[in-house]
């Protein structure tokens, strides 16, 4: 009877120390540029930098496995606790045990998780680092920026593109990283060291999901589906990696990918770039104007219109019920973590690169 009191105190005791670091945490988020200095520039630029080496020698997805094992161990547990409340004579006692551990065990999972990466969330907005204002955009803009891109796209031979498309997994890599140095950004994130980026385990799965990647804060890995067409490879692979050097929020992890691949000495992924930045202004275009919209459609080059159905198609064929789950559980997870706009917060790179070419478009009148 002594041995459970005790097991039940610590218990507590756990759960008080929990806590109290869990509103500490949480505290140090309204100091984003304390975090920016102590946390993403500090601690995070070596841990990450350490768990890449270590786990980018391994040459699978152990991130997969990670969260496989991990579901596995979730669901063998409840089923565990459910039996063992089931059995006890004191079932109200053994309730409050499991559920104390439950608590103490998603608590822990939860502050390694935050130290791993989380709190890069809560790190400032960018725009003050790269000197890019915040300006929000009209229906107008969006058409005038649609344009400037479609012109960008014209640019490109499409020929060459074609020739260079890969789907070799070390290649995309080194091109992704050869993008980055090439930024020479003043900026200690963006010096990308041990390479850590792996296809999927589970791709098949990803797609199922609506996913093109994920990153893992637990081995340092970027994951990506290497179901994907090709043309939006480049783009992906540059977007997890851009995550790996602490760009938490996904407007900023698109816009990062989105001016290393502009700025690329590679046809394909300069390509690759501009192709998901005009999907993003044309999406919002089709929200607020869907006659717009299809009016800057048709201006787009045929290559455009190919690759840009080829993708439909894609999600279209992997689509399953799954889809809306992810994208709700997607939306909450980013909301937890300081993105107001949850899952709308992918097209919010709508914003960056509106202010990035602000200069290049027609004055307003």
């Amino acid at each position: 009877m002594r041995k459970k009191s005790f097991s039940l105190e610590k218990s507590v005791f756990k759960l008080i120390v929990l806590i109290i670091i869990a509103i500490l945490l949480n505290w140090l988020k309204h100091y984003p540029f304390l975090i920016e200095n102590l946390y993403t520039n500090g601690f995070y630029l070596y841990w990450s930098t350490l768990l890449r080496f270590v786990f980018g020698q391994i040459p699978f997805a152990i991130g997969d496995l990670f969260y496989a094992v991990f579901i596995i161990f979730l669901i063998y547990s409840v089923f565990k606790s459910i039996k063992s409340i089931i059995k006890s004579r004191n079932k109200g006692a053994e309730g409050i045990k499991r559920g104390l551990k439950f608590i103490n065990f998603t608590l822990l999972f939860y502050l390694i998780f935050q130290l791993s990466w989380g709190i890069n969330y809560a790190r400032p907005n960018f725009n003050s680092t790269l000197n890019l204002s915040a300006d929000y955009y009209e229906k107008a803009d969006l058409i005038n920026l649609a344009d400037l891109l479609i012109a960008k796209i014209n640019k490109i031979d499409y020929s060459k593109v074609k020739g260079l498309r890969i789907n070799d997994h070390s290649t995309l890599i080194k091109n992704a990283q050869s993008d980055f140095q090439n930024l020479k950004l003043n900026n200690p994130q963006t010096k990308y060291l041990f390479p850590s980026v792996k296809p999927s385990l589970s791709s098949i799965g990803l797609s199922k999901f609506g996913l093109e990647g994920y990153y893992n804060p637990f081995t340092g890995e970027a994951n990506v589906n290497r179901l994907l067409p090709a043309v939006t490879l480049p783009f992906t692979y540059a977007h997890e990696i851009a995550h790996q050097m602490s760009f938490a929020r996904e407007d900023e992890a698109s816009f990062m990918a989105y001016i290393a691949g502009i700025k690329s000495n590679n046809l394909s992924s300069k390509y690759s770039a501009y192709f998901a930045a005009l999907n993003y202004v044309l999406f919002e275009l089709y929200k607020i104007d869907p006659k717009q919209f299809q009016e800057v459609y048709n201006l787009t080059p045929h290559n455009f219109k190919s690759d840009f159905n080829e993708e439909r198609t894609f999600w279209k064929q992997h689509r399953s019920f799954l889809f809306d789950y992810m994208s709700s559980m997607i939306d909450s997870f980013l909301k937890v973590n300081q993105q107001e706009t949850g899952i709308l917060s992918y097209r919010e790179v709508v914003i960056w690169i509106y202010n990035y070419h602000k200069n290049e478009l027609p004055a307003k009148r």
